[in-house]
């Protein structure tokens, strides 16, 4: 175990419990381990109170009082994509830098909200800075046409890792997709941990359907967290009704907050709606008890912004079979811990198949989750996390560095994204010919020749 040289002061700052983030969970869980290495202090944003067994054991503090890191050996901010919970850390960050964790490394959406605030001129500048000429003018597209999906090609982290220390994130994915665009920045890898110790379960499996109110036979096939577009439900649902051609007393459980899926009511409104139940958000133990009831989970996840799943890994550190998409942090799970599905026009073919495969034989399920745990169990324990936790904050602390100069963009698409790249190219072009949004007839007709020539 690495221990630090002396008790280092950190001040931590993180959305905590009752917000209802993954991020507050995972800190409410790791900082009364990691106060055994470091003395903390928590700094909250307005309107967070942290749970009382967090503020009985830390001095808590407000945000706003962080005016500079005098007093602290280093200052760690936890920021992900929403801005009701973090859009005073990140500003925060910007101001006093210290080391950022990363849990995704997708801000678009955070980025883009706190600069609409101040008008469409700054985010079209927070484009530009990111992504050079062809930044700002895919911005002017963006605010004209939209195009949600393609936000995903544009992550916006660089702002904030320029403004850092040091950065963390949980798996190689996020790292080399950072370094792509900021070779020069200090990218340390601290694995997700396992959360949580459920202890082992007494019930029987006919019991704990009972007690949930779920059918006691037929395959249950789950989804879980928070089910957003991303999770690829639709399909999922696709599949299902196809698989229960073959396995009518299966159902499909949703379990997590599903508010923020706009197309959700209307697919469960649809055929694709037989025999699908919907918990919406429960209690943790109510969480765990719906994994334990579950035979087989879907762990989909598409676009994907580097992160990695806590709920993936409570339902592996429970020895359950499941799918995952075979793109981002989840392609670099072992083969063996789960079954893989390619996020390509095969996708719903090659889920049922995978869906009729593992129904029919139940000791390869069994096998699935029993090498699932073996693994979590080894490269995703609390202690192993505990120790690369030390050696990142001290390690990016003690390299004393300062917040780098921001470098001209790299890689703001995907290495193999040719058709994007080259429309960034053109669209670049244009801007620097002159040629206005407003010229419909010019622009239409290069898109026209775009498309003729079939690159995605």
């Amino acid at each position: 175990m690495v221990e630090p040289s002396g008790r280092a002061r950190l001040a931590y700052c993180s959305p905590l419990p009752p917000q209802a983030t993954g991020i507050a969970d995972y800190s409410a869980e790791l900082l009364p381990r990691l106060a055994d290495r470091f003395e903390i202090e928590l700094f909250t944003s307005r309107g967070c109170r942290p749970p009382r067994e967090l503020a009985k054991r830390f001095p808590v503090r407000r945000l706003a009082t962080l005016s500079d890191a005098r007093g602290f050996d280093a200052v760690v901010y936890h920021v992900g994509n929403n801005v009701a919970m973090h859009r005073q850390i990140y500003e925060t960050a910007l101001e006093v830098p210290g080391i950022v964790v990363l849990h995704e490394f997708m801000l678009h959406h955070l980025i883009r909200e706190l600069s609409f605030e101040r008008g469409e001129d700054e985010y079209l500048e927070q484009m530009r800075h990111c992504y050079g000429a062809g930044g700002y003018t895919t911005g002017k597209r963006f605010l004209k046409l939209g195009a949600a999906r393609d936000l995903w090609a544009y992550p916006m982290f660089e702002r904030i890792v320029d403004r850092s220390l040091g950065i963390v994130v949980h798996n190689e994915t996020a790292r080399r997709r950072i370094a792509a665009s900021r070779p020069a920045a200090h990218v340390e890898v601290v694995p997700h941990f396992l959360p949580g110790s459920p202890g082992p379960e007494r019930r029987d499996a006919v019991t704990l359907r009972r007690d949930l109110g779920l059918p006691e036979r037929g395959l249950l096939v789950a989804s879980f967290g928070f089910l957003s577009e991303a999770k690829r439900l639709e399909v999922a649902l696709r599949a299902f009704a196809r698989f229960r051609h073959q396995h009518s007393e299966a159902c499909f459980l949703l379990v997590g907050d599903d508010r923020r899926h706009p197309g959700l009511p209307a697919l469960l409104d649809s055929e694709l709606g037989q025999c699908v139940i919907r918990t919406g958000r429960v209690s943790d133990q109510r969480f765990t008890d719906y994994m334990r009831a579950t035979d087989l989970a879907l762990n989909l996840r598409y676009p994907t912004g580097g992160e990695s799943s806590g709920t993936l890994l409570r339902l592996m550190g429970l020895g359950k079979a499941v799918v995952v998409s075979d793109t981002g942090s989840f392609a670099e799970l072992p083969e063996g811990c789960c079954a893989r599905v390619a996020v390509d026009r095969d996708e719903e073919d090659q889920l049922l198949a995978l869906l009729l495969t593992l129904a029919d034989d139940p000791m390869l399920r069994e096998e699935l989750g029993r090498h699932a745990r073996a693994y979590v169990e080894r490269e995703h324990s609390m202690a192993r996390c505990l120790d690369r936790w030390t050696e990142a904050i001290l390690g990016i602390a003690e390299a004393k560095g300062v917040p780098t100069q921001p470098v001209p963009p790299l890689a703001p698409m995907e290495p193999g994204d040719i058709a994007s790249r080259l429309i960034d190219v053109v669209a670049a072009g244009l801007e620097d010919l002159g040629v206005a949004g407003e010229d419909d007839e010019l622009v239409d007709g290069i898109a026209r020749k775009l498309i003729d020539l079939r690159l995605n």
